[in-house]
């Protein structure tokens, strides 16, 4: 009885708290439309950003509840069947499991709040919960796999055609047990997500170097081609210290290359809050030409335009739908797709605009930071374009999330050809990595792009 009286009330305080946050993420747009619509000049999109954090908030809550139900199973069995003693033992154990597990979702689930926090909050909680943040997403996607395994397994076990089949898998040495028995089942689990978060964190910072070669018709490059080091998502700021930093940088010390594109998302932060960290890039414009256009997270915290002329007074490029000639090709860098909802007055997205100084003829490289982008370009516009240089996805960052983050976006990872014209869009995974410090093995990446004249 007493086991189905903790049921009865945690499913009856579980039902309450799921009505509570539908109700709250469709509610909690059309409430804060006006306060952010207020927000004067950049605090707008700052106010965007933090409600959409609630919302968020709201379905990471509703998978939370989710993971304590599965977790939670790990308790479950017939109470008549033991003694009074370990009764009192199995109800003190589940009270303890289940403080721990609430404590440990409800600090990874700060960490999207910390990102507003003062300095001195970050200080002391972004690290530990941004690492708990990580832990709890590859948590996420093993419990909803083994979900989707045990409702398969009994919808085989229930149809007598394939009863077999589940009786054969269940024999099987290994798998059997993590099939059959669901206490084995959990501890598996717990298991391969810490092995997993583990090798995320330990690859996180561990820069490698990819290439490519694109061959353009017509290229109006230097003979032996032009090198360009395309770098992307370090998220400076929460977890990405200056240390982070200079690693991005030596790895691009030890290649040989004509110029350097930060194709956005470089901070998390405002200037005033974690402007230092990035005082290891300001040696780059000593060696390389260095290029730079927003991604979507420069306008969350604080003043983007604070972050450009900081960058300008470094000599790097800022490239505001903007274009440079170099190296007698035409440099062309598009602010953000999301840069129209930044509060800031007649800051969008244009590539028209931003091309009209290329010189004619010129081979036309654009920089764009969300690969979607390219589906918001005119056809006229990309019949012009020979590449774009676009970052964003972080190729999911997580194993977990990969699979359906490469089923959901336009464009994942890698090489593709423009849905218009003859050129071709190469999509990084990602320099760094944004919020957990984890990464996916040998995918915090520097892609050098070796451009040279196609053959006829």
């Amino acid at each position: 009885m007493e086991m189905k009286s903790f049921n009865d009330r945690f499913c009856s305080f579980r039902n309450c708290v799921i009505l509570l946050l539908v109700l709250g993420f469709l509610l909690v747009s059309k409430l804060s439309t006006g306060w952010v619509k207020a927000g004067p000049d950049y605090e707008a999109g700052n106010r965007r950003r933090f409600m959409a954090v609630i919302r968020m908030e709201c379905v990471l809550i509703l998978c939370n509840i989710f993971i304590y139900s599965q977790l939670m199973a790990y308790y479950d069995r017939d109470e008549n069947e033991l003694l009074k003693s370990d009764r009192r033992l199995l109800a003190r154990d589940r009270e303890r499991a289940s403080k721990l597990l609430i404590v440990f979702m409800f600090l990874s689930q700060m960490v999207y709040f910390l990102y507003f926090a003062p300095s001195t909050f970050q200080f002391l909680f972004f690290d530990i919960c941004a690492l708990l943040s990580g832990v709890w997403t590859n948590l996420l996607g093993l419990v909803a796999g083994f979900f989707l395994v045990n409702c398969s397994m009994q919808l085989l076990d229930k149809i007598p055609a394939t009863r077999f089949l589940v009786e054969k898998i269940n024999s099987i040495r290994y798998i059997g047990p993590v099939i059959s028995d669901r206490k084995h089942q959990i501890r598996v689990l717990l298991i391969i997500t810490a092995v997993m978060s583990a090798l995320m964190w330990y690859s996180s910072d561990k820069i490698v170097t990819k290439e490519v070669t694109i061959p353009i018709k017509n290229f109006s490059g230097a003979d032996g081609g032009v090198r360009i080091a395309l770098v992307s998502d370090i998220h400076t700021g929460a977890s990405v210290y200056s240390t982070q930093v200079h690693k991005v940088v030596e790895a691009l010390f030890r290649l040989d290359v004509d110029a350097v594109a930060l194709v956005g998302d470089l901070v998390d932060g405002s200037v005033e809050q974690i402007g230092t960290r990035m005082s290891p890039l300001w040696i780059l414009t000593h060696r390389f030409p260095t290029y730079f256009v927003t991604g979507n997270h420069e306008y969350y915290y604080g003043d983007a335009r604070k972050w450009f002329h900081l960058f300008a007074s470094h000599r790097i490029h800022v490239l505001n739908n903007e274009c440079e000639m170099f190296h007698r090709i035409c440099l062309i860098g598009v602010n953000d797709i999301s840069s129209g909802y930044s509060g800031i007055k007649n800051h969008h997205m244009n590539l028209t605009l931003a091309m009209e100084n290329c010189t004619a003829g010129s081979s036309r490289i654009v920089l764009a930071h969300n690969p979607a982008s390219v589906l918001e370009f005119s056809k006229k516009d990309l019949e012009k374009v020979d590449v774009v240089l676009s970052g964003h996805t972080h190729a999911g960052q997580y194993y977990v999330l990969a699979p359906l983050v490469s089923q959901i976006l336009p464009y994942f990872h890698g090489l593709y050809d423009l849905p218009h014209g003859h050129g071709k869009l190469l999509v990084s995974a990602g320099t760094l990595y944004q919020g957990a410090p984890m990464k996916m093995i040998r995918m915090s990446e520097i892609w050098v792009v070796n451009l040279v004249n196609k053959a006829s």
